[in-house]
């Protein structure tokens, strides 16, 4: 189940936080989540690369003008266009997204490894009750 929330996270949250100046930072942060949720650096590499393989199909297909039709001879330029844009977009949210799925999935691991906290032990005659 984490997985299926991870793939969500990877491919929405980047669209959702498209509004942000800095590019590959919305992938840089989806990423991070996405790798922590999968837990292993190489799941949330394999995972990520999912959300780029899908728009880069969907680019793919607006640069070829899928979709134009016979009536709009214009929708294949304007695709055209469209993809070459869309194509150094995606460059800088993907790679950031791949880095933020390790950093992520190893964060997960390393969380996983530390040794669980124990309260701490107030000194006699300090006025803490005590165990």
């Amino acid at each position: 189940m984490t997985t299926i929330a991870a793939v969500f996270v990877m491919f929405f949250l980047p669209l959702l936080l498209a509004w942000i100046p800095v590019p590959g930072l919305g992938g840089l942060v989806a990423g991070l989540i996405g790798g922590y949720l999968i837990g292993r650096p190489g799941r949330a590499f394999t995972i990520a690369l999912l959300p780029f393989v899908l728009l880069a199909v969907v680019i793919v297909l607006l640069a070829i003008g899928v979709g134009a039709g016979s009536g709009a001879s214009w929708l294949g330029a304007l695709g055209t266009a469209f993809a070459g844009l869309a194509v150094i977009w995606l460059i800088a949210h993907n790679i950031a997204m791949l880095f933020g799925a390790i950093v992520g999935g190893l964060l997960h691991e390393w969380w996983d490894r530390q040794p669980p906290s124990s309260p701490p032990e107030w000194p006699e005659g300090s006025g803490q009750p005590s165990a």
